[in-house]
């Protein structure tokens, strides 16, 4: 049955799909985008899909409620909608199925690559600004609250140099295979998490390149909390 939800969502679904890709692309909607989603700056060819897992709806933006009775933004998670911005030059990339839930934030500037593995999927409210290189690997679970952001917002200057570039320039951030970062977690600029990692509920990760794998992380400063530890969703 088709929820009243979708309907309302479908003028959208379709203005997008043929917004962003070629027509053989759109005419399959693989991104369902609900209709309370705000959309900044997006054209054609800014979003890559993998060619070998185009169906429709395989990515659902802002359709999911998350988790219930979390609210920190204009719309309650079970209104559903966000807002995504990918700017001129910059790619948003998809290797597969994705979920972003309700109250999402996607923003790309200055060239920034954002990348989700297959099968990736976040909570309510998550927030994802890349300015450089940020990629997920596959079946990566995100928490809600989550801010993953790989510059400081602003340039930053020496006063006492002649060197009038910024010295706060962006950093890629990496995330590896089957990672799940729980909830109200910081990932800033230049932080690399191995694969088969958990990342524990509010900790701040910025610019640690961890490496062992199997591991929980957390703390601040962050570090291993448990070693040889798997998870399962």
């Amino acid at each position: 049955m088709v929820s009243l939800k979708m309907i309302l969502s479908l003028p959208k679904i379709v203005w997008f799909n043929f917004k962003v890709f070629p027509a053989r692309t759109a005419l399959k909607l693989p991104i369902w985008i609900h209709y309370h989603t705000k959309i900044g700056k997006v054209q054609k060819g800014c979003i890559e899909i993998d060619k070998r897992h185009i169906k429709p709806g395989m990515i659902k933006l802002g359709c999911s409620m998350g988790s219930a009775g979390v609210f920190t933004g204009e719309y309650p998670a079970s209104s559903g909608g966000g807002y995504l911005n990918v700017k001129p030059g910059c790619k948003l990339i998809f290797k597969g199925k994705a979920v972003l839930a309700g109250g999402f934030s996607v923003r790309l500037d200055n060239g920034g690559i954002l990348e989700f593995g297959e099968n990736f999927g976040c909570n309510s409210y998550c927030f994802f600004a890349a300015n450089s290189v940020m990629r997920f690997g596959k079946n990566c679970t995100l928490g809600w609250k989550i801010n993953v952001r790989d510059s400081d917002g602003h340039a930053l200057y020496n006063l006492n140099t002649s060197n009038k570039e910024p010295f706060n320039k962006p950093r890629e951030i990496l995330i590896g295979d089957h990672v799940w970062i729980a909830a109200c977690v910081d990932i800033l600029k230049g932080t690399v998490i191995p694969k088969d990692s958990v990342v524990a509920y509010g900790t701040l990760l910025s610019g640690q390149k961890f490496n062992e794998e199997n591991t929980i992380i957390g703390g601040n400063p962050p570090k291993v909390l448990k070693r040889d530890i798997s998870w399962k969703f």
